[in-house]
C-alpha cells in the first residue's frame, strides 16, 4: 500500500524527520519497502505561458508555440490541436524524465525545427486520463513555477508491506491510528457534516439481501444532481500522491474515501439501476457480464452480485458493470457501502482472475462498523465538489449486528512470554490506546472487548502480541528459558524427523549457509511458471497464500529478491520444506494429493568476501556442483550420476541428479527469464533435492581402511569422443571395470580445435592405482588399460589418442 506523508498528517499530528518514521512503522509491524520523494518526479516540468503560435514550416500538423517560462522566451514543437495563444500550460524542460512514458526530454530538431522541451497533457504527467490534448491551466497561474509546488506535490510517498493479518492498516486513518496508539497521540477522525434535502431515500431505492453470510450488511445513499467534471486541485493531488490517476470527481471521491478510510466504495449511475431496487444474490450459472475493464465474464453459481430488478450490475466486492457506470451524462448517483464476506469475495476474485483494491481490502476483512460512515462521507464530499442533493436518511440492511469479540488477558503472561517487565497500568494503557475498549479489571488480569476492524485479535497472545509491538520489539531482551521434557516415551515412526534431514542441515550451516523458512503457501501467479495443476487453498489467509507450493523455487527467489534489495546481494542459502502435486494416488494422506520434502540450496553474488589478497569473482556452476560433490561425500552417496535436464526453472546450464535409474535432484543455473520476475539481475545457482527419495537409500556405516604404505601408479588416457557425449559416462564405465587395485579417475582436460576433427572433443583422464599389500608393477595393471581402452572404444565410438 501507499502512504502519502502529507495525507496521513490530516489525522494525527506529527512533526518528525522521514526517516525516524520509517524505523517507527516498521517497529509496528508496518514494514516500509521503499520511500518516494513525488517532488523529484517533476522535477524540469513548469508552468508556462504561450506567446505566440505560428505554423511549422514543414509540417501541416504542427505548430511552433513560443512560451514564457523559467528559462525565459523558448520555442516549442507542439502538435496538440488545442493549444492556443493567451493560455497557461505546463512544459516539461530539457533533462526532465516524462512520468508516463519514461523518457528524458532534450532540445532535438523535430522536422527541422529545434524544440526546447515538450507541452504536456494530464495523461503524459500521470496527473489526469485526458490525453487529447495538452493541459490547460487557470488563467491566474504564473509562468515558471514548478509544478510540484504549483500542483502541492511536495510530498514524500511510502510503499509499506502489509501483512494480510493487519487489514486494518490498509488506509492512511487505520495507519494513523498505529501511529497514535505508539505516539500515545490522539487521532482526529474526518470531520464532517451531511445536508439533507428532498425525498427520503427509501422512497427511491429498495435493498434486498438474499445471501446474508456473503453480505451481512448493505447500505446506500443517493445523491441528485451531481456534476461529472474534472476534480479540485487538492482532490487530485491526494490522489496522485499515492499513485492512483484521477478520472473525475465522483470516481475520485469513492477512491478517496477508500484510501482514507479503507472501506471500499462503488458508485452507480441511478437513472441505469432498472426498478429503484438493488438485490444481493449469486449469480446464476454461466451467466454472462461485463465488466468496467469492458471484458466479458462467465460466471457461476457460487458468485455474489448486486443486481437491479433485471440484471446484474456489478460483482459484489469485486468490481462494478459497464451497464451502470458513471459516465458524463450522469446526474444521480447511488452510493453503495457494504460489508462483503472475505471467503466470498477471495473466491470470485480468484475464479475471475480479477484484483482491484476493493477485493484487495474485502479479504482482508474491512470494518462491518464503517458502513455508514464511509457512505456518509461520500455523499459530503459529492455534495461539496460536484454540487449535489443529498436525499434524507439511508438505506442500511443490517439484520445481525456483529458482536465485538471479548477477550481477556493475564498480567503476568506479558512477562512470561516476552520477558518484559511491564506495570499493569502501562500495559492497560497500551492497549485502551488502541482503541480496545476495558470490560472488567483486577489486580490479575483484564478483559477487553475489541473493535470489528481489528478481526486479527482473537486469543490472549494477540493482546501479548499487541503490547510488544506497541511497546517495541527492539526493547525485548534476549534471555535463556530452559525447557525440559520428562516424557520419555518415543515419538511415532511417521512424526520422527529422519536424521539425515538435519545432517544435512549441519553440514550446510557449518559451512556458512543460512536456513530460510518460508510459507508452504504462495500466490496463483508464481504457481502456474511450474504447474498447470495447482492446489488450491480451500480457506488461505489472502490471495498471495491461496495455493500450496509445487517447487521451493518461487519462495527461496522471493527470498534472494528481498536480500538483493536490501542491499545483501552475496547469499548462500538453504531450505528444507514440502512441495505438494495433485495426482491420482489413494495411497496418499489426502486423495489426489502428493506431498514430498525436498532441499534448495542457493548460491548467488559474489564467491568470496571482499579481501586485500584475494581474487574475488562471481558464482558459478562448479561452484554449486563443487557443493553437490562435498554433500554426496559427507552423506556418502554413490552411484550417483549427471544427467541432460529437464526441470522447471533451470536454464540449460544445469543436469538431473540420477542415483541408478531414479531422479534425486537438479543442479545448475536458475534461467534467467525467471529469475527476471522477482526483479534479480545478477545469476543464482541452485541445487534441490528430492529429500524424499533419499531418505528410501538405506545409510551406509563408516568403514575405515588402513592406508596403504606403498606407492600408487598413474595412467593417464586422453579419447577423441562425439562433442555429445558427456564425459561423466566414461568416468563410471572406467570406475566399473577398473579391476581390484582401481583407485580413482578424474577429467584433467577437455579440448576442441585444431587436430581435432569437427563434432568431436579430446577427453582426458588421469586413473590411479595402489595396492595395500605390494608395491604395484607395470604389468600389474597393462592388461586392465589394454582392457579398458578396448571397452571404451566399442561402446562410445572414441580413439585413444596416440600422441
Amino acid at each position: 500500500m501507499k502512504l502519502s506523508y502529507n495525507w496521513l498528517r490530516e489525522y494525527i499530528d506529527l512533526d518528525i524527520p522521514i526517516e525516524e518514521l520509517v524505523e517507527v512503522l516498521t517497529y509496528i509491524g508496518l514494514e516500509v519497502e521503499e520511500v518516494i520523494d513525488n517532488k523529484a518526479k517533476y522535477n524540469g516540468f513548469f508552468t508556462a505561458h504561450v506567446l505566440e503560435i505560428v505554423p511549422h514550416p514543414d509540417a501541416d500538423k504542427l505548430r511552433l508555440c513560443t512560451v514564457q517560462s523559467v528559462n525565459g522566451e523558448q520555442t516549442v514543437v507542439c502538435g496538440a490541436p488545442n493549444v492556443e495563444v493567451g493560455q497557461n500550460v505546463i512544459l516539461g524542460t530539457e533533462g526532465a524524465v516524462v512520468p508516463s512514458a519514461g523518457f528524458v526530454l532534450s532540445k532535438r530538431k523535430i522536422r527541422g525545427v529545434e524544440s526546447n522541451g515538450m507541452i504536456c497533457s494530464q495523461s503524459e504527467l500521470e496527473l489526469g486520463e485526458d490525453s487529447d490534448g495538452i493541459w490547460v491551466l487557470p488563467e491566474d497561474v504564473k509562468p515558471g513555477q514548478p509544478i510540484s509546488e504549483y500542483l502541492g506535490l511536495n510530498d514524500t510517498t511510502f510503499e509499506i508491506a502489509i501483512t494480510p493479518n493487519k487489514g486494518d492498516c490498509l488506509s492512511h486513518y487505520g495507519i494513523a491510528r498505529d501511529l497514535g496508539a505508539y505516539f500515545r497521540k490522539k487521532v482526529k477522525k474526518p470531520d464532517f457534516d451531511i445536508v439533507e434535502n428532498g425525498e427520503s431515500v427509501s422512497n427511491s431505492i429498495a435493498i434486498e439481501i438474499e445471501n446474508d453470510e456473503a453480505c451481512p450488511r448493505y447500505a446506500a445513499r443517493i445523491v441528485r444532481g451531481v456534476k461529472v467534471q474534472e476534480s479540485p486541485k487538492w482532490l487530485k493531488q491526494r490522489l496522485t500522491s499515492i499513485g492512483l490517476r484521477p478520472i473525475n470527481n465522483v470516481v475520485d471521491i469513492t477512491n478517496f474515501v477508500l484510501m482514507e478510510l479503507g472501506q471500499p466504495l462503488h458508485a452507480f449511475d441511478y437513472n441505469l439501476v432498472a426498478g429503484n431496487k438493488i438485490i444481493v444474490k449469486n449469480a446464476a450459472a454461466k451467466q454472462e457480464f461485463t465488466t468496467l475493464d469492458e471484458k466479458k465474464r462467465i460466471l457461476d453459481s457460487d458468485m455474489l452480485m448486486i443486481c437491479d430488478s433485471e440484471k446484474p450490475i456489478a460483482v459484489a466486492g469485486v468490481m462494478g458493470g459497464v451497464n451502470s457506470e458513471i459516465n458524463d451524462n450522469t446526474t444521480d448517483v447511488l452510493i453503495e457501502s457494504a460489508y462483503f464476506s472475505p471467503n466470498s469475495v477471495r473466491s470470485t476474485a480468484k475464479k475471475l482472475g480479477i484484483t482491484s483494491d476493493a477485493s484487495y481490502r474485502f479479504e482482508r476483512g474491512v470494518d462491518i462498523d464503517s458502513v455508514e460512515l464511509a457512505a456518509d462521507r461520500c455523499a459530503y464530499l459529492l455534495q461539496k465538489y460536484a454540487n449535489g442533493v443529498i436525499e434524507k436518511g439511508i438505506v442500511d440492511v443490517y439484520k445481525s449486528a456483529k458482536e465485538k469479540v471479548k477477550v481477556s488477558l493475564r498480567f503476568q503472561r506479558v512477562e512470561k512470554i516476552t520477558g518484559l517487565k511491564l506495570a499493569n497500568e502501562e500495559i492497560k494503557e497500551i492497549l485502551t490506546s488502541l482503541n480496545f475498549v476495558v470490560i472488567s479489571e483486577s489486580s490479575e488480569s483484564i478483559e477487553f472487548e475489541i473493535p470489528n476492524y481489528r478481526h486479527d485479535i482473537q486469543d490472549e497472545i494477540d493482546l501479548v502480541e499487541e503490547v510488544v509491538r506497541i511497546y517495541n520489539y527492539d526493547k525485548l531482551t534476549p534471555q535463556f528459558f530452559a525447557k525440559i521434557s520428562f516424557d520419555s516415551r518415543p515419538l511415532p515412526s511417521g512424526l520422527r524427523l529422519p536424521p539425515l534431514r538435519n545432517k544435512i542441515r549441519e553440514y550446510l550451516i557449518n559451512n556458512g549457509f543460512n536456513e530460510s523458512l518460508t510459507q508452504n503457501q504462495i500466490d496463483p501467479e508464481s504457481a502456474a511458471l511450474f504447474t498447470d495443476t495447482p492446489l488450491v487453498v480451500s480457506n488461505p489467509l489472502g490471495r498471495e497464500l491461496s495455493i500450496m507450493r509445487p517447487s521451493l523455487l518461487p519462495s527461496m527467489l522471493r527470498v534472494v529478491s528481498r536480500n538483493i534489495r536490501l542491499g545483501t546481494s552475496d547469499l548462500q542459502l538453504f531450505e528444507v520444506g514440502k512441495i505438494f502435486e495433485t495426482r491420482d494416488n489413494d495411497s496418499n494422506l489426502v486423495k489426489g494429493v502428493v506431498e514430498r520434502e525436498n532441499l534448495l540450496v542457493v548460491l548467488s553474488g559474489n564467491k568470496f568476501t571482499n579481501n586485500w589478497d584475494v581474487k574475488n569473482r562471481k558464482v558459478n556452476f562448479y561452484d554449486i556442483k563443487g557443493l553437490l560433490q562435498s554433500i554426496v561425500e559427507f552423506i556418502k552417496l554413490n552411484n550417483l550420476k549427471l544427467d541432460q535436464n529437464v526441470e522447471t526453472g533451470f536454464g540449460a546450464n544445469s543436469c538431473q541428479i540420477m542415483l541408478d535409474s531414479t531422479k534425486i535432484g537438479v543442479v545448475g543455473e536458475i534461467e534467467r527469464k525467471l529469475l527476471k520476475k522477482y526483479d534479480i539481475d545478477q545469476p543464482v545457482m541452485a541445487l534441490l533435492f528430492d529429500m524424499t527419495e533419499l531418505y528410501k537409500v538405506p545409510e551406509k556405516q563408516s568403514r575405515y581402511n588402513k592406508v596403504s604404505p606403498f606407492p600408487s601408479i598413474s595412467r593417464d588416457l586422453a579419447f577423441i569422443v562425439p562433442e555429445e557425449l558427456e564425459a561423466g559416462k566414461i568416468s563410471s564405465l572406467i570406475e566399473s571395470n577398473g579391476g581390484k587395485y582401481f583407485k580413482s579417475v578424474d577429467v584433467f582436460d577437455v579440448y576442441k580445435g585444431d587436430n581435432i576433427d569437427k563434432g568431436k572433443k579430446s577427453v582426458a583422464y588421469s586413473l590411479e592405482f595402489i595396492s595395500s599389500e605390494r608395491t604395484l608393477t607395470d604389468s600389474d595393471i597393462d592388461k586392465v588399460i589394454k582392457n579398458l581402452v578396448k571397452n571404451i572404444e566399442s561402446t562410445f565410438k572414441a580413439e585413444l589418442r596416440k600422441n
